[in-house]
């Protein structure tokens, strides 16, 4: 019996050990797989709520763009010209100045009262053609007052968006402007499918598939994903998610779906889920990761606690030890994706306001030179009135003068921010050739000769022996010299010394760059106004007259050159130090 004993209570235990361990290691994968998927699926709506909003400013963009384009004299006069060599070439000139039009629409045209196209970008098949009675591209012409969109699809089964504009010609109706976007166009552009693990799909309120990675399905119901399986939207948990979308919700789920690689196979899958608004309709953006993605790590983990409690088995004691340690590198290596995962999420959400920003300076230079271009000619009427007033106008008055003097300063101030606008606006194509950058420095000088020494100016140079020719063109940098010149002189109203360095910065693997450091003896920068003052309108010189746009127009002007600018007070002392690089 004792040895029985002795043969038996080894192995026993040995059991008992593998049965303690193989639970625990159970408990540590479901714990793991509870942590990843709640931080997976806070990620995926995270990430689909970015990329929403992304693609809510680039429709809200193009609606822009579109309302802009009816409003052009080319596009009015078209319509009493009707199609003409000369308005196909006036047409490709304004299709490069909308850029979303130019990117996402797959046909520009000019429909006339009757409905008959006498424009189409890109192609001119239909030109002259009457499309007034087809059903999927028209409208009621008793609508074609009011802007108006739609989803239709066409006989391909793709969906596309019509938006149709109206045009009036000295407010008379002359027809519509409409323009017609592919909607997986549009989605390709901001999510793209990587393997068959994540993908992204539009999807409207009544469970219409606008866009998906297989387009055998564009333009129908999401029940037909369900049909090609055998199963149904309640026993896929997709029911639930598809009532939530209904009621305009966003959020996250688990559920089964189509698999991308096997057309008959369900997959399990997490999604997330977000509205796209445009006009009065809402879509949801969709992003789905596969489930086996988050698992096959995990099961991974398992095979692993398995082969440790054989190892358990024969040694018990260092096998408990490297149990801990193996744990202990699975948590690090968690929260290192987790770190990854929140930096991803960070530089997206950085990137988007990056776009949103340039998709509002875009219209903002647009409206602005529209602007600036009606309001330039009544300020000169006005000017030349106030001078024959001044010239003509007897009065017993004595005030009258100095009231026309006022009024006179005040459109000349007018006229400044005009002239900004139009300057901030019209930065297009750059004229760029092999120079040295020192001449335009000295250039720059002599244009501000004269208020350097009325407002007693040294300039002190320390240009460097070892730089290279850079291209770049000359007008505008040098407007960029000047503009700076003239910021450091009147940061020196009582005088004061002027300071330009050049040196040759970098090297090795990495970017080489021209480096040019201005530094005034001013009074600096209050640190309020530091990081606006790249900002159109924002000046600390408004009292004499600044407008706030100079410093806009050469961050401009730099990034057009591949280059950059800063602007900082001085470490060492009072006054500012404005940087600039030229990467050569």
């Amino acid at each position: 019996m004792k040895t029985f004993s002795k043969k038996v209570l080894p192995y026993a235990g040995m059991v008992i050990v593998m049965i303690v361990v193989g639970y625990f290691a159970k408990q540590s994968h479901d714990n793991f797989e509870k942590t990843i998927v709640a931080q997976v699926r806070r990620q995926l709506l995270d990430t689909v709520r970015v990329e929403s909003r992304l693609l809510n400013q680039r429709l809200l963009s193009l609606t822009q763009e579109v309302e802009m384009l009816s409003k052009e004299g080319i596009v009015r006069e078209a319509f009493s010209d009707s199609y003409s060599k000369t308005t196909e070439e006036r047409f490709f000139f304004l299709e490069d100045s909308y850029k979303n039009i130019k990117a996402l629409a797959t046909s520009l045209r000019l429909l006339d009262t009757r409905g008959v196209v006498i424009y189409k970008a890109p192609y001119k098949d239909d030109l002259g053609k009457d499309i007034s009675s087809e059903v999927e591209a028209s409208r009621e012409l008793t609508d074609h007052y009011v802007p108006a969109s739609r989803i239709i699809n066409m006989t391909s089964g793709s969906p596309v968006l019509i938006f149709d504009q109206p045009v009036f010609k000295r407010d008379k109706f002359v027809g519509q402007l409409r323009a017609v976007i592919r909607l997986e166009t549009l989605h390709s552009r901001l999510s793209r499918q990587e393997g068959g693990d994540t993908y992204s799909f539009l999807l409207d309120q009544e469970g219409r598939l606008l866009s998906y990675p297989d387009e055998h399905y564009l333009g129908e119901k999401i029940t037909t994903l369900f049909k090609d399986n055998n199963l149904s939207m309640k026993e896929s948990r997709f029911e639930a998610v598809m009532e939530r979308i209904k009621k305009g919700e966003e959020g996250s789920g688990g559920c089964q779906l189509l698999s991308l690689g096997s057309p008959h196979k369900a997959q399990e899958v997490i999604v997330a889920f977000s509205p796209v608004f445009f006009g009065e309709k809402k879509w949801f953006l969709i992003t789905v990761i596969n489930y086996d993605a988050i698992a096959r790590p995990l099961n991974k983990n398992v095979k692993d606690n398995i082969s440790f409690a054989l190892v358990v088995i024969l040694v018990l004691f260092l096998s408990a030890f490297a149990f801990y340690q193996d744990q202990k590198k699975e948590n690090a290596e968690l929260q290192r994706l987790y770190k990854d995962l929140a930096k991803n999420l960070e530089t997206l959400r950085s990137t988007q306001s990056l776009l949103i920003q340039a998709a509002k300076m875009e219209v903002v230079g647009k409206l602005a030179a529209g602007v600036a271009h009606e309001v330039k000619n009544p300020l000169a009427v006005i000017l030349l009135g106030v001078g024959y007033l001044k010239n003509h106008l007897k009065s017993m008055d004595g005030h009258v003068p100095a009231i026309l003097d006022d009024i006179k300063n005040a459109v000349g101030r007018a006229d400044r921010i005009v002239k900004g606008l139009l300057d901030f606006s019209s930065i297009s194509d750059l004229e760029k050739s092999e120079q040295d950058v020192h001449e335009f420095i000295e250039r720059s000088l002599l244009l501000v000769k004269s208020l350097l020494i009325e407002k007693h100016v040294h300039v002190l140079k320390d240009l460097g022996k070892d730089i290279p020719l850079l291209s770049f063109d000359g007008n505008k940098i040098e407007q960029v010299f000047v503009n700076l010149y003239m910021n450091a002189i009147q940061a020196m109203p009582s005088g004061g010394e002027l300071t330009i360095k050049t040196r040759r910065e970098g090297s090795g693997d990495g970017p080489s760059w021209v480096v040019i450091r201005i530094e005034d003896a001013g009074s600096g920068i209050p640190e309020g106004v530091v990081k606006d003052l790249f900002v159109p309108f924002v000046t600390t010189k408004r009292i004499i007259g600044g407008t706030g746009l100079g410093l806009s127009i050469v961050r401009n002007i730099m990034e057009m050159h591949g280059g950059k600018i800063a602007l900082e007070n001085k470490r060492e002392g009072q006054g500012v130090q404005a940087t600039l690089w030229f990467k050569i």
